[in-house]
């Protein structure tokens, strides 16, 4: 893992990143990325999709050893 992005509206909580970096410190390095674009990005999301320049994913994404290379 290259680590840990936190990022959207929640980012700007300060309060909030605090307790999220107590807790996930030691995993791996802590990037922070504050914005409000969220409901953009998800609308170029669909847009990408619908326009077949990209393909939709299901959840959980399941990554088989091959990809992990």
């Amino acid at each position: 893992m290259d680590g840990i992005i936190i990022t959207g509206g929640l980012a700007k909580d300060e309060n909030l990143v605090n307790e999220i970096k107590k807790k996930v410190y030691k995993v791996g390095n802590i990037y922070i990325y504050p914005g409000s674009n969220e409901n953009e990005a998800l609308a170029q999301g669909v847009s990408r999709v619908l326009q077949g320049v990209e393909n939709f994913m299901t959840w959980p994404v399941r990554v088989s050893r091959e990809e992990k290379r």
